[in-house]
């Protein structure tokens, strides 16, 4: 299978926006530093990707509810939605990593996000 190439063609759009909000809202150094600003009041980088998803998932939703937002539109929250998810994994991959090589035990990290069930990394569900 080929695969589709449309979706070839949106990693590099996602690529570009990439580059174009690292240089924005990241620093030389870090492209990641705008999502780290909530590390200081003990959220971590990754999840504060997920806060921002669920912004832009929220801002989905009214597109499917009104014929207007003003100043966005639903193809740059599908993107952007996307993007925040995207971020969350290298984030989350870089916390364990840097958990491992600092012997920190992260195995039983729980994400919790209401009002769905408690799931615990791994995809089982977790005793609530």
């Amino acid at each position: 299978m080929a695969g589709d190439p449309r979706l070839k063609g949106l990693f590099q759009e996602m690529w570009e926006l990439h580059l174009e909000k690292g240089e924005g809202y990241g620093t030389e150094e870090d492209t990641y530093a705008n999502l780290r600003g909530a590390e200081w009041i003990g959220l971590p980088a990754w999840k504060m990707c997920l806060v921002r998803a669920s912004d832009k998932w929220a801002r989905i939703q009214n597109h499917l509810t009104k014929e207007v937002i003003p100043g966005d539109s639903l193809d740059n929250d599908l993107r952007a939605c996307a993007m925040y998810i995207l971020y969350a994994k290298i984030l989350y991959e870089e916390e364990l990593n840097n958990a491992i090589a600092n012997k920190v035990d992260v195995a039983h990290e729980t994400i919790v996000l209401s009002p769905a069930p408690v799931v615990a990394f791994g995809g089982a569900q977790a005793d609530s």
